[in-house]
């Protein structure tokens, strides 16, 4: 038995869906680690810096360069997370009202084609009558 083509096209517009969560969750994840990754290299050039600089590693953590460091680097990932949140939000929403927009276009389809049926049979059903009395007068 072969599946409607509306069911189909149904079933990939929540393939394609799925997908596009799929995708902003991973790219937001590896966005997230990278700066991590970043933050962690710029410390660790801070730190040699400084022990270049003769400074007690123990200050590392209290270092103006490092907390300077350290609040851009929550700045940053604040933001990574918040556009992540964002980006989701509107990707969600979008796809609900496309979705009500779709039910709202069938359902008006399938009522106008209820419509034109009834009106049809309306009109047959006289049109045949008359028809079947203009032939038995001819007989």
């Amino acid at each position: 038995m072969a599946i409607p083509r509306d069911k189909r096209l149904k079933w990939f517009s929540y393939l394609v869906i799925f997908y596009l969560l799929a995708a902003l969750g991973w790219w937001s994840y590896l966005l997230y680690i990278k700066n991590k990754d970043a933050f962690n290299a710029k410390a660790e050039l801070i730190k040699i810096g400084l022990a270049a600089e003769r400074i007690n590693p123990d200050l590392f953590e209290s270092h103006p360069r490092y907390i300077s460091l350290k609040e851009e680097y929550d700045k940053q990932e604040i933001m990574i997370l918040g556009e992540a949140g964002v980006l989701a939000i509107s990707l969600i929403l979008g796809i609900w009202f496309i979705n009500s927009g779709y039910r709202r276009q069938t359902e008006a389809a399938r009522q106008s084609r209820n419509f034109l049926l009834s009106i049809t049979h309306e009109l047959k059903s006289p049109l045949a009558s008359i028809k079947l009395i203009l032939q038995t007068f001819l007989k």
